[in-house]
């Protein structure tokens, strides 16, 4: 464990502190010596059939991933490698691959977020002169290659790996990029600090377009680690216990306020996870709190500080759950070696022990510069020989201890969400109205996330708020976007007329108390309670208009801590995915409203969602109400459904309330959960839960692979018309707009989540489209084959998503008669086999 005091100029061992008794894999004197390649190849002589990456529906081994590399390597021959290539692709297990076929090539990679706005997209590809963008289109048709001989062409340690762009403040983005030696230094100690082993098994929750990705990804694989990617963009933060759980991670990287998001939704412990490693904020006691709670007692939280110039961590600390320091703000720790920190005063010179200062780092590892920058590269980096010196504009103070202490930015610069952001990159952007006469940006820190808020005066008496927004949502990322704009008829000034942002800042401070004071309506109503919450992460004037939270500027982060805050302060769970992250306040104050009043029916109705709540089927359900207290049943429809069944078991009191269960109704894929839970309950009590399916065909099968296509076709359970919905809406979102122009689809990206259909004795309701009738024989559609006890209702539409509309009402008095066993239903035909 770290001793208690340290001398000022103390630089420990990386490991310091640390799991110094655990196994690390060794590195060898030429460890700087060779291309990223090679080192890698190594890893794959050594475990070629081991996992190396996995995103949840694709994974490849060592030995596939080396061999996809190199064809997509294949086909980078004769590039120039002073241009870089452009990665376009989502956060799957393909970025790692295409990172490392540049890398093999010796040509620069510049990964890019394909949620980046269009505009801003062109603009650094432009600025950066890219020669190639590989995207989802081209690496599948490379990938349909012979795999090839290694070319010719070999990378060299002094090659350009990466070129990563952030904030600028010009206005432009600025690319800073990266020596493959200089990231290997940096992986480098990263494996001698945490004992990166074989055995462990990694997140990777950043994206590969972010500083903090570069650890994770070739620290993984160039240990013989394994590697599992989510893309947290899309998924968001909801079952991220889960992710962790079920592939075993032993070291788990993310920003602080993803860590303290998704544990404020969960009470389970991970006690695989040796390691945990917040890093790109600030990082608080609260948070080792929550370690402590969640983590194994022989775990380690492993904190410090970076940045993308500085290209590596300069600070770092390992703290044990068992003996956490009481630290309202956590230390960042000591140095580290190869990486001379200082804190300098205003006039370029150290400060006084205990003082504070700007952090100063200086190393022969630093970033390269800024791609196709010489001027700022040269007014930011100082070359000093052998070494470089860059001026970080973060403020520090070194303690008794010899520990650091992060006090935040001297600039006008935050980190949103884990990104750098520059107000004025912000105010470039939107200055470039024509109607705008002045304008400017300040932040205003709210809950977990920053807001950047802007002023401006306008030659225009309207309209100028929209056409800034349309701006924005153009040209600058999500992350960057205003969360209000005000029009002032005269921004403060100071005696030189330049902007006074200090009195723009206490306007702001005072506009924002206002905004939580005004609450037009009664005092602890449900409608306050909510609305107390909402302007913690949105704009009050959001909550009177009744905004859904991503339509008023929510995104998946502060999603998640708004969430946590509601469940916290109603004490209770709140399904809100029954409405999706676009949950509106009117929709939480009915709902809420409703549960107030205990119920008082006898029995309970489980409704299964298909991979979402159709609107058609919540109307249902509502309707259904009659019938008892109706449960909307939630799962993650990313999880196969054997682990959805496992996760179900675990959520709901199946078997402690047996007797209230008066049926279940499922729609498509929530079929093949519900019959699991239904069979489960038989085979423990013998009970026979009533079910309603609205369902076209059974599964008979999983369809894995296009191969086996042709037999599902042929049974029923696919037609022309599902495979066709099927290419339009899954393989769109994986080949782009590229769908259709290149040859079939890869095998691998076909997966369903279903289970073969199994036989259920018990009473079951099928409700059937009467146009899917025809050519078909069997009026069951292959279900009576597994449903002895089975009640058929015909419905005017063309499939089981179509039929419900204007048909809820004859579904609900029909759903009514089976359940209550009602005799008289006046809906014909109703076809009963037996």
């Amino acid at each position: 464990m770290e001793s208690q005091v340290q001398p000022l100029g103390f630089v420990p061992p990386l490991d310091f502190g640390g799991p110094v008794a655990l196994p690390k894999t060794q590195l060898g004197s030429d460890w700087l010596e060779k291309s990223v390649w090679e080192h890698f190849q190594v890893q794959v002589a050594a475990f070629p059939t081991k996992v190396a990456v996995s995103d949840g529906s694709t994974q490849f081994t060592y030995l596939e991933l080396e061999e996809g590399a190199r064809k997509l390597w294949q086909g980078l021959s004769g590039l120039d490698p002073t241009r870089p290539i452009a990665l376009l692709l989502p956060n799957s297990v393909y970025f790692p691959m295409s990172m490392l076929a540049c890398l093999a090539a010796g040509i620069p990679y510049l990964p890019l977020e394909i949620h980046t706005p269009i505009d801003r997209r062109k603009s650094i590809m432009e600025q950066a002169g890219v020669q190639l963008l590989m995207d989802e289109f081209y690496v599948q048709n490379h990938l349909k290659q012979a795999i090839p001989e290694n070319p010719a062409f070999q990378a060299q340690p002094n090659s350009v790996a990466y070129i990563l762009y952030t904030s600028g403040s010009t206005g432009q983005p600025k690319g800073v990029f990266q020596s493959q030696a200089n990231l290997l230094h940096d992986v480098g100690q990263y494996i001698e600090s945490v004992h990166l082993h074989s055995s462990d098994r990694l997140s990777l929750l950043y994206h590969p377009s972010v500083n903090g990705a570069i650890r994770d990804i070739y620290g993984s694989l160039l240990c013989g680690a394994s590697l599992f990617i989510r893309d947290l963009k899309t998924l968001g933060l909801t079952g991220l216990d889960e992710f962790i759980i079920q592939n075993k991670l032993t070291i788990y990287h993310s920003l602080p306020t993803i860590f303290r998001g998704f544990l404020r939704l969960t009470k389970r412990r991970f006690p695989l996870v040796r390691l945990v490693y917040l890093a790109g904020d600030r990082i608080y006691g609260s948070d080792a709190e929550l370690f402590k709670t969640h983590f194994s007692e022989e775990a380690f939280l492993y904190v410090g500080i970076g940045s993308t110039e500085n290209a590596t961590i300069y600070r770092q600390r390992f703290l044990l759950s068992k003996q956490l320091p009481a630290e309202p703000l956590l230390k960042m720790g000591y140095a580290v070696p190869d990486r001379i920190m200082e804190l300098w005063n205003e006039a370029g010179h150290p400060v006084e022990t205990g003082e504070a200062g700007e952090i100063v780092v200086r190393s022969a590892h630093l970033a390269l510069g800024y791609w196709n920058n010489p001027e700022l590269t040269q007014s930011s980096f100082e070359d000093l020989g052998k070494e470089r010196r860059f001026k970080t504009g973060d403020l520090g103070r070194i303690d008794e201890q010899g520990q650091l202490l992060f006090l935040g930015r001297k600039d006008r610069q935050v980190k949103i969400n884990g990104y750098r952001v520059e107000a004025s990159e912000i105010e470039s952007v939107l200055k470039t109205l024509a109607e705008v006469e002045e304008l400017a940006l300040v932040f205003r820190t709210q809950k977990e996330t920053v807001w950047p808020i802007v002023y401006f005066q306008s030659r225009s008496k309207e309209g100028t708020e929209a056409r800034l927004k349309e701006l924005a949502q153009r040209q600058l990322p999500d992350y960057a976007q205003p969360k209000e704009y005000h029009a002032l008829e005269q921004l403060p000034l100071l005696p030189n007329f330049k902007i006074d942002y200090t009195q723009l800042k206490e306007l702001d401070e005072e506009k924002a108390g206002s905004e939580k004071e005004k609450l037009p309506i009664p005092l602890n109503s449900v409608s306050q309670k909510i609305r107390s919450v909402w302007v913690n992460y949105l704009p009050g004037s959001s909550f009177e208009h009744n905004l859904g939270f991503e339509e008023a500027g929510g995104d998946s982060m502060s999603f998640v801590h708004f969430l946590a805050d509601l469940q916290a302060l109603f004490d209770r769970e709140i399904p809100l995915q029954r409405w999706g992250k676009n949950v509106k306040p009117q929709q939480l104050m009915d709902w809420l409203k409703a549960e107030e009043i205990p119920s008082s029916k006898a029995g309970k109705v489980f409704f299964f969602p298909d991979w979402n709540y159709k609107p058609d089927f919540l109307e249902l359900a509502k309707q259904c109400d009659d019938l008892g207290e109706v449960v909307l049943v939630k799962y993650n429809p990313d999880y196969p459904v054997e682990t959805g069944f496992t996760l179900l078991l675990q959520q709901y009191k199946w078997m402690e309330e047996t007797g209230k269960i008066k049926g279940f109704v499922a729609l498509c894929r929530g079929v093949q959960l519900a019959q699991r839970v239904i069979k489960h309950i038989e085979a423990q009590t013998g009970i026979k839960i009533p079910l309603v399916l609205l369902d076209a065909f059974p599964m008979y099968d999983p369809v894995k692979s296009i191969k086996k296509l042709p037999a599902a076709i042929q049974r029923g359970e696919w037609g022309w018309y599902n495979v066709k919905k099927l290419v339009e809406t899954k393989l769109f979102k994986w080949f782009g707009t590229h769908v259709g122009k290149g040859g079939p689809p890869n095998p691998k990206f076909f997966k369903t989540y279903a289970v073969p259909t199994t036989e259920y004795n018990g009473r079951c309701l099928l409700f059937r489209s009467e146009k899917s009738l025809k050519g078909i024989k069997a009026l069951g559609n292959g279900w009576e084959r597994f449903l002895p006890d089975l009640q058929i209702v015909f419905l005017e539409g063309k499939d089981h998503y179509d039929f419900m509309e204007g048909n809820l009402e004859r579904m609900h008095q029909e759903i009514r008669v089976f359940l209550n066993q009602e005799i008289g239903s006046t809906v014909i035909p109703i076809l009963i086999y037996k």
